[in-house]
């Protein structure tokens, strides 16, 4: 099975992509905004975690369900105002978020899917991209990104360019990309380029496919080494600080 990392820029177009990967080529799309939403549910160890350390500050209460949840702008301040607090939150959240993540490939695989895609918005940043097979990414220009986020957000060019500079500058990403789908013009051309990079990914699973059905054992084996060589190669990537 193939493990694609999809992942763009803010405001590059990245959803329109996985509509056609689910829509049109019933690809198995896992989003890790949603993963990482789930790791902080009521009752979970990630929240329990949050909230020994920082208390009643980061906690709402949430009259539908009757129970504390997690107060997201108040853990976001804490994010971006202290950056060792920031490393042991996500020294506490991205353990959760990968295992989590690695259950929903593993329920790809026993279903048989050839290809199973990771929505990943900070796949580089977060150096996640050493984790997958294939490093696709979504592109748009920066004057293109610029329009769109001002007109999606309802935010001056200003606000939105500083936005896109806090992000790694989808030029970078370009070059640590082993595919790119351009989505700068019509939706139809877009499509005709996720049509291609699919092409692509299905012709890299024929014989895993194959291998999937006469050997199981030999198929996961090749899987994990298709995975753990793609993370060997790519070990100077780019580092969170």
């Amino acid at each position: 099975m193939l493990v694609v990392g999809l992942t763009g820029g803010i405001a590059t177009g990245k959803s329109t992509v996985t509509q056609r990967l689910r829509e049109e080529h019933k690809l198995r799309v896992i989003d890790l905004d949603s993963v990482a939403r789930q790791v902080v549910e009521p009752n979970t160890p990630a929240l329990r975690s949050i909230a020994d350390r920082y208390g009643d500050r980061v906690l709402k209460w949430d009259e539908p369900s009757n129970q504390h949840t997690l107060n997201r702008p108040a853990l976001a301040r804490i994010l971006f105002d202290d950056k060792a607090e920031k490393k042991w939150i996500e020294s506490v959240l991205h353990p959760e978020i990968l295992k989590r993540t690695a259950w929903e490939v593993l329920k790809a695989y026993a279903s048989l899917s050839r290809v199973v895609v990771l929505d990943v918005p900070l796949l580089f940043e977060a150096n996640l991209h050493r984790y997958v097979g294939v490093r696709t990414l979504v592109y748009s220009s920066q004057d293109v990104q610029l329009h769109r986020l001002m007109q999606r957000d309802g935010i001056s060019e200003h606000d939105a360019q500083k936005k896109i500079a806090a992000q790694l500058p989808i030029d970078v990403k370009v070059d640590m990309a082993d595919q790119v789908v351009h989505n700068d013009s019509s939706r139809e051309e877009t499509y005709r380029e996720v049509d291609g990079v699919v092409s692509e990914w299905c012709a890299r699973t024929r014989y895993w496919y194959l291998l999937q059905w006469l050997c199981p054992p030999l198929a996961a084996i090749q899987a994990a080494w298709a995975v753990w060589w793609s993370g060997r190669g790519n070990q100077g990537g780019v580092k969170q600080e």
